[in-house]
């Protein structure tokens, strides 16, 4: 076994050093006193595109929809909770029938003005490496439904080596620990995707055959051990959000890879088509103007972080969107990820993790209702992620708990939010319904 010594998720696009971090007065919801969140530069993006056409391929589950419906609960007991999936109906998506193709476009898909459609938020979890964090996140979701009576579910991109080669021993937790953390998951009806098999550095400049091995490593742990049909494991993201055309070369080539979640969107050195319009660079108009889903049939728009990789057709592209903090009628803008917005609030007091949230949902519901994708990571909610823990030395793990199942709240206090896996997302793309 190679104990590699976990870190907290960084995400480095936006050139967020954790040696330049200064600690700031921040607060981490508007109700608790402590710490809070923040971005990086200022800038936000719109977008252009026409209406969306609706791809092929799998059966209609739309929102508030279900397949086999089991009532409160579920059918099967999950463990370490009540039932599994807890509260609400389920909704757990036929295997894609394919092929997808969706263009890009700033409207919502099917014709379906913006009033009409649900405003879907998509927790996606990244690494863990923590059993403590994953099963918080897990006893909060269970408690929950959305407002049309469904479960809330939620995606772990799980990096699988953490439960062996790369096992970190922190709080006195064991391999068995995280692996029964993961088949947790499973047992409550979440998504689990790819996350590599290692999360190492190194992968931003791999070879084709290196990025292979890593999702196919991973694949054998999701489908072999913990028991799920590979059509239901079908999503990916690159660790650190860092990839290149060997990347997709090795998405491609798997075969069963139907979405990636790796590509940021929404900066203003990016100027996207949108500024033209008065929803560019640091206005407060951007975040509601923001690209939907669609297939990679043909290259990125203008405004996304692409690094000139070639389409792949019928492969999803569920972009990492910016968090946006509103001032007035200015924007500023994060990296859609946890670990961005708490590593901001060591130098901007301004920033509030929740408030920062809230924002960029609001934004949304008052626009195009473009999902809004949250990126984070168990691992950050961890008693013993050390690195995490040191390095945020403003605000404890359960502030930073505190902070995440607050704006859950919020989010679900709104009639129209839908709490879905990326899997569910794409489901409702391919046969839009209205609210």
């Amino acid at each position: 076994m190679r104990f590699a010594p976990r870190r907290i998720g960084r995400h480095p696009s936006l050139a967020l050093a954790v040696a330049a971090f200064a600690l700031g007065a921040c607060s981490a919801s508007s109700d608790v006193g402590g710490p809070g969140a923040g971005g990086s530069s200022n800038g936000n993006a719109g977008g252009g595109g026409n209406p969306a056409v609706p791809g092929s391929g799998g059966r209609n589950v739309g929102a508030g929809g279900s397949d086999n419906p089991t009532g409160a609960g579920g059918a099967n007991p999950g463990m370490g909770g009540s039932a599994a999936g807890g509260m609400g109906m389920i909704v757990d998506p036929p295997c894609s029938e394919g092929p997808d193709n969706l263009a890009p476009s700033i409207n919502p898909p099917g014709g379906l003005t913006a009033d009409k459609v649900p405003m879907f938020v998509v927790l996606g979890f990244d690494d863990n490496a923590y059993a403590d964090g994953i099963n918080w996140v897990l006893d909060i979701l269970r408690s929950r439904q959305n407002p049309d009576g469904t479960a809330v579910r939620a995606t772990f991109f799980i990096s699988a080596g953490f439960a062996s080669e790369f096992f970190n021993p922190g709080g006195g937790q064991t391999e068995d620990d995280v692996l029964g953390a993961w088949k947790k998951i499973k047992a409550d009806g979440h998504e689990i995707a790819n996350h590599t098999w290692s999360h190492a550095d190194t992968l931003m400049g791999a070879t084709l055959a290196t990025w292979q091995s890593e999702i196919a490593k991973a694949n054998d742990l999701f489908t072999k051990t913990l028991g799920i049909e590979q059509c239901k494991v079908s999503g990916f993201r690159t660790p650190f959000l860092g990839f290149t055309q060997s990347t997709f070369d090795a998405i491609k080539s798997a075969g069963f890879i139907h979405y990636d979640a790796s590509v940021e969107f929404g900066y203003d050195w990016w100027q996207p088509p949108g500024s033209d319009n008065g929803w560019g660079p640091g206005t407060s108009e951007s975040g509601r103007h923001y690209y939907w889903p669609y297939t990679m049939n043909q290259a990125f728009p203008t405004g996304f972080a692409s690094k000139g990789v070639t389409p792949i057709a019928g492969v999803w592209e569920i972009p990492v969107y910016t968090f946006n903090k509103i001032a007035g009628d200015m924007a500023s803008t994060v990296t859609g990820f946890d670990y961005n917005l708490w590593n901001k609030c060591q130098t901007d007091s301004t920033f509030n993790f929740t408030d920062v949230l809230k924002n960029s949902l609001d934004q949304r519901l008052g626009g195009n209702r473009s999902p809004f994708a949250i990126g984070a990571h168990t691992d950050n909610y961890s008693q013993w992620n050390e690195s995490a823990n040191t390095t945020w030395t403003t605000f404890n793990y359960q502030q930073r708990r505190k902070a995440l199942s607050d704006f859950i709240d919020y989010a679900q206090s709104k009639p129209e939010v839908r709490l879905v896996t990326f899997r569910q997302l794409i489901a409702w793309l391919r046969h839009p319904t209205p609210l």
